[in-house]
Formats: C-alpha cells, structure tokens, sequence
C-alpha cells in the first residue's frame, strides 16, 4: 500500500514502510495532454510543458485538475489492454479511440465489486 498526500494542490506518494515494495520517496502525481500518460514522477523529475503536476483538488469526492483561469477538468479514462482484465489508466479523453469515460473518487463505488468492460 501507498500513500497520496496533497501538499499546494501537488499530490505527493510514498510506499508504506510495512510493505515490502521498492522503495521510492516523494513521487510526484502527473497527467500529460500530449502523450495522456498519467503516473507519478521521480524526485526532481522535470515535467514537458504538456504535463501538470499541480493544480490537484476534489470536487465533492471526484479527482480534477484546477487551471490557471480556475477552470476545473476531469479527463481521465480507462483502456483495455492486451492483458485479460487489466485495463490502463489515461489523461485527455476526448482524443483517445477505444477509451472509456472514468472518473477518479475519494471514496469507493455504491456498488462495490463492479468491474469494467
């Protein structure tokens, strides 16, 4: 298990020290409009200009990134993979064939179990 904080709307990552995982500190959550690549960048990594990795809040309990004019997006989607039942996380909907409208929650479904596809 790992742990997201929020510090100045950054979303920062960290393993739990009782897990047995490789270890990483201070991982930076990050979208991409150019490549739609969502994940969390190393220490010191340097983003594109295409990448956000600030500007993170919840609107109610659903995940958005906040712009610079203050307008509030919420693009992320979800892709079958080649893998049976996995399914890939992604930035930028509107421009990806196959992808699937998702939203991101601070909580779990009402119907907990229900999977994709």
């Amino acid at each position: 298990m790992h742990t997201v904080t929020e510090k100045n709307s950054v979303w920062i990552a960290n393993p739990n020290a009782t897990e047995n995982y490789t270890t990483f500190s201070d991982a930076t959550f990050f979208v991409s409009s150019a490549s739609h690549a969502v994940g969390f960048l190393a220490n010191n990594s340097i983003t594109t200009g295409d990448d956000v990795a600030s500007g993170f809040s919840f609107y109610g309990h659903m995940a958005v990134v906040v712009s610079s004019s203050g307008g509030w997006q919420s693009g992320f989607y979800a892709k079958a993979t080649d893998v049976d039942g996995l399914w890939s996380l992604g930035w930028n909907f509107t421009h990806v064939d196959g992808a699937i409208s998702i939203t991101l929650n601070a909580s779990p479904p009402n119907q907990a179990g229900r999977t994709l596809g």
